[in-house]
């Protein structure tokens, strides 16, 4: 899981972990590329606004980076819009879930195991 937010880090981590999920995180760009590159995850939650790097040129270097291009990478934005969502499928990204702005509750959260459940992942 990438981004900046402690709070959503803290809320969406406990949730998956619930759901039987292991979670690495990344605050910010750099440290996110050596931890996809290193750990190569099943996944990548990524947030699109972060302070240094935005989640779409972060997206674009993962996607560079041989390492660790197959990884799936799924939006989970603060702030939402059609904009970022279009923007989000040009480039290539698996999923683009909503979340409303400081909260990750009953139906964001629902869309995201669901999109989780659409991969061939199976919880730990």
């Amino acid at each position: 899981m990438i981004a900046d937010e402690p709070g959503i880090v803290k809320i969406l981590g406990m949730r998956l972990r619930a759901n039987g999920f292991q979670i690495i995180t990344a605050h910010d760009g750099a440290m996110a590329i050596a931890l996809a590159q290193h750990e190569k995850p099943d996944l990548i939650v990524l947030d699109i606004k972060m302070s240094g790097k935005n989640g779409y040129s972060l997206f674009q270097n993962l996607r560079e980076s041989v390492s660790a291009r197959s990884i799936p990478i799924v939006f989970f934005p603060t702030l939402p819009s059609e904009q970022a969502q279009e923007k989000a499928t040009q480039l290539g990204a698996d999923g683009f879930v909503s979340k409303s702005a400081g909260s990750v509750n009953k139906r964001p959260f629902k869309q995201y195991l669901y999109l989780l459940s659409q991969f061939q992942w199976k919880p730990f």
